[in-house]
């Protein structure tokens, strides 16, 4: 196990942004394949899942003859434990496996060109977390849906439930969207929810604050242990549906502040975590002002915290005015604003956020920060690496507890490269 500590500030760039170097680095892995894209960290079976491309050039220490696989790796030393692949049986060729989930004892792989007979279907492969022996292998469409595919991001997972959001032809037309629950262990289809089931206001022929056409409302959807929420920018709210009792639930409000147009991007016991961004339109188009993320209780929404953009936003040394008048002034394309915040999440201890855009002096590369989730004060703010001009950057990252796993990208010659690491950390601030 290699073991870094990293605790100086080891630069303060011209535009005021205090870069660290990395949390604390428990081990890397740079030989999984050639392509690492999606990631999950499951604490509590000591284990991290990566989902990967493979080679003949770069196969990693896995020798099966498919492209697509699961690597299933020991959360404390980084080791290959196990591989998990996306085979249908019945089907002619290995599919590519285009979403990975996990919850509690399950894992699931969402697989494109699986349906048996359909090599343009979508299958989803489940496995025990503990033994990493299959359980089940579920199609898609499905019988109560032949029509709807899924739309082309990962599915959801929790309160023993598999949510996948799919709608007519697929390829997010938006046309008759249905939300398919199935159960986790058993990849058994238990119902879809179309805008009737979701919605208070929708009525049989009339669809209240909805398109009746085309609708992507479910497309900003996410799950927790026991609620199905559903943002709806557009009504400004967001919608709720209890998984245990399969009964629509409150409606709350989409949180705002004066022009921030906000939406609940994940959820905690206690609290629900709202991203809110502002546009600011200037002769040079769109260019996005501060972001905030705000932490409101479930029992009292007064109780209000808030996680600042940690470049342009709340006591920061320099406005994002103070940055574009700074890059005219040197002659440089003006910086826009860090688009804060990027992907969030939270464990009892912290919040991690990204910062998907960052200024000239730092190449534009994304940056990660991360809050105290009690007070919001923010602790640190970082790039992969011991030199910000590698052009080593975070970009995706899942947190368990005081661990964050993440996939560590190339930009140093301004194209995102494929070939990258899986990086550990441990979060431990004073």
């Amino acid at each position: 196990m290699i073991r870094l500590v990293f605790s100086v500030t080891l630069t303060t760039v011209a535009a005021a942004v205090p870069v660290r170097s990395e949390p604390t680095l428990l081990w890397t892995r740079d030989d999984l394949g050639e392509q690492v894209y999606d990631i999950e960290i499951m604490p509590e079976h000591g284990i991290a899942l990566a989902a990967v491309t493979l080679s003949a050039e770069s196969e990693g220490d896995f020798t099966a003859d498919t492209e697509y696989a699961v690597a299933v790796l020991d959360l404390e030393t980084g080791e290959t434990k196990s591989w998990l692949t996306s085979e249908v049986e019945g089907q002619s060729y290995v599919p590519s496996i285009t979403g990975l989930a996990a919850d509690g004892d399950t894992i699931v792989l969402q697989a494109q060109g699986g349906s048996a007979g359909n090599e343009r279907g979508y299958s989803f492969l489940g496995y025990d977390a503990n033994s990493l022996e299959p359980l089940y292998q579920t199609f898609l469409p499905s019988e109560a849906f032949p029509d709807h595919r899924p739309f082309d991001y990962e599915p959801m997972v929790g309160s023993g439930k598999l949510v996948v959001v799919t709608d007519k032809t697929g390829n997010k037309s938006g046309v008759d969207p249905i939300i398919q629950i199935f159960d986790l262990r058993s990849g058994a289809f238990e119902r879809g929810l179309g805008l009737l089931e979701t919605d208070p206001e929708a009525k049989e022929g009339w669809f209240g604050r909805r398109p009746k056409a085309r609708d992507f409302l479910f497309m900003g959807s996410l799950v927790d242990d026991t609620t199905l929420y559903i943002n709806d920018d557009e009504g400004g709210r967001v919608l709720t549906y209890d998984l245990a009792t399969n009964e629509k639930g409150p409606v709350l409000p989409l949180t705002d502040h004066e022009s921030f147009a906000g939406r609940l991007a994940v959820t905690s016991d206690a609290r629900l975590f709202y991203a809110l961004a502002t546009p600011l339109v200037s002769q040079g188009g769109d260019l996005f002002k501060t972001g905030e993320i705000w932490s409101i209780s479930r029992e009292d929404p007064e109780d209000k915290i808030v996680f600042a953009d940690p470049i342009a936003g709340g006591d920061a040394d320099m406005t994002l005015a103070d940055f574009i008048m700074q890059d005219i002034e040197g002659g440089q394309s003006p910086f826009t604003g860090s688009m804060f915040p990027g992907l969030i999440t939270v464990s009892p201890d912290y919040l991690v956020a990204g910062v998907p855009n960052s200024p000239p002096s730092l190449d534009g590369l994304p940056l990660v920060a991360v809050y105290d989730i009690e007070t919001g004060e923010q602790l640190d703010l970082f790039l992969p690496g011991s030199d910000p001009r590698q052009g080593l950057y975070i970009g995706n990252f899942d947190q368990g507890g005081d661990l964050l796993l993440s996939e560590v990208l190339d930009g140093s010659d301004g194209v995102d490269q494929s070939l990258h690491d899986i990086r550990l950390y441990r979060l431990d601030y004073p």
